[in-house]
């Protein structure tokens, strides 16, 4: 697994906030999601370029520019020019997948500038979802994720930040802050039965931010099935 291709899926995997109680008469968590993914549903499809850049632990990762496609309900192709191992997965937001595979098992308020977000906490359904627990802000006026919080395998925790612009009539990100952190060690000191076994060392990165900044959008052009279509041999 290259450093791009590494660095990539922890973004791609695709901010201090007081939970408050839930008003009567809002939306449910699932309400709220499906609001969410009408809002995407409106975007046919769309190109746009993404410049990264990356300060993470034990990779040395240079600046990429990449062209990104996406189409409904999740094709995603890029224009990598080189960066041919990108992941082709998890870039766009798919609520049907998400509350096919998560219960939302709380739903807060929480105070962020001039607006107030749902804050919604997803619980794996099935044992084998290796991200087991997701918190996701969305603002409750467009109808945007503004932050995605996720526990990861290996102790780490994901958080993702948007910042967003009105293009073409649509809530589309304009950057996008992703950082992971492992959570501290646990200082107690273990029993010789209570030894893990030697393991190979952690090859993902424990630490890290990546930017994404998004530019030259174009909007519901028709693309073609073509484009998505992995070339022959490619697995």
């Amino acid at each position: 697994m290259t450093a791009r291709r590494l660095c990539l899926g922890w973004l791609l995997l695709l901010s201090s906030l007081s939970v408050a109680a839930v008003h009567p008469g809002d939306p449910s968590g699932e309400e709220i999601l499906r609001k969410v993914e009408s809002r995407l549903n409106r975007l046919r499809d769309y190109t746009v370029t993404l410049n990264l850049t990356a300060d993470i632990e034990r990779l040395n990762i240079p600046p990429m520019a990449v062209k990104m496609y996406y189409k409904q309900p999740d094709k995603v192709h890029f224009d990598s020019r080189g960066f041919a191992l990108l992941p082709r997965e998890g870039v766009a937001l798919n609520i049907g997948r998400l509350l096919a595979r998560y219960t939302v098992t709380r739903v807060g308020r929480e105070a962020a500038g001039d607006a107030r977000l749902y804050k919604l906490t997803l619980s794996a359904k099935s044992d084998r979802t290796r991200i087991r627990s997701i918190a996701l802000y969305v603002h409750p006026g467009r109808w945007t994720v503004e932050k995605l919080v996720s526990a990861q395998p290996g102790d780490r925790e994901m958080s993702a930040t948007f910042r967003y612009a009105e293009i073409g009539g649509f809530w589309l990100p304009e950057e996008l802050i992703a950082s992971f952190h492992l959570a501290p060690a646990d200082t107690t000191e273990p029993g010789v039965m209570d030894q893990p076994p030697p393991t190979r060392p952690q090859l993902a990165p424990r630490n890290g931010t990546i930017t994404v900044r998004y530019s030259e959008y174009q909007l519901n052009t028709g693309l073609s099935d073509e484009i998505f279509k992995e070339p022959a041999g490619n697995d």
